[in-house]
């Protein structure tokens, strides 16, 4: 009897558990059609890594809650590429960050915006090269 009560508040702790940590984690992202989701998530990793892409933050200076940060897009390929939107998030808080002001040069960019809060921040570039749309992200620490 004891072995059968054990068992079941193990069992009852372990599903609360799960669903604590569920409805804590979940972003509620759900796609219509995870099958194409995934082979354009590989297509676009693929592609970024025969071209080498990555973002490098080349400068982050704050005062007060003004953030500015530069960034360089590397790559290893001849090929130009176009910048066509940049987002920052703060992933903690699920927050997508308002840009105040940015310059797009030709590979690299200055963006300006408002943070409430020390801590990480993600850097998310969306980019043209050649007929494919590919996302970069890079994350930073602001303190």
């Amino acid at each position: 009897m004891k072995q059968m009560i054990a068992l079941l508040s193990a069992g009852a702790m372990l599903l609360f558990i799960t669903f604590y940590f569920g409805m804590k984690y979940f972003d509620g992202k759900s796609v219509a059609k995870p099958y194409n989701e995934a082979l354009h998530y590989d297509k676009n990793n693929s592609i970024i890594k025969n071209y080498n892409l990555k973002i490098s933050i080349q400068n982050i200076s704050t005062k007060t809650n003004l953030c500015t940060l530069k960034f360089k897009i590397l790559s290893n390929n001849k090929k130009s590429f176009k910048i066509e939107n940049i987002k920052i998030s703060r992933p903690v808080e699920n927050e997508i960050i308002k840009i105040i002001s940015y310059r797009i040069f030709e590979n690299s960019g200055t963006i300006q915006f408002n943070f409430s809060k020390k801590g990480y921040y993600i850097l998310t570039v969306n980019l043209k090269l050649d007929n494919y749309q590919l996302t970069l992200n890079k994350s930073f620490y602001i303190n």
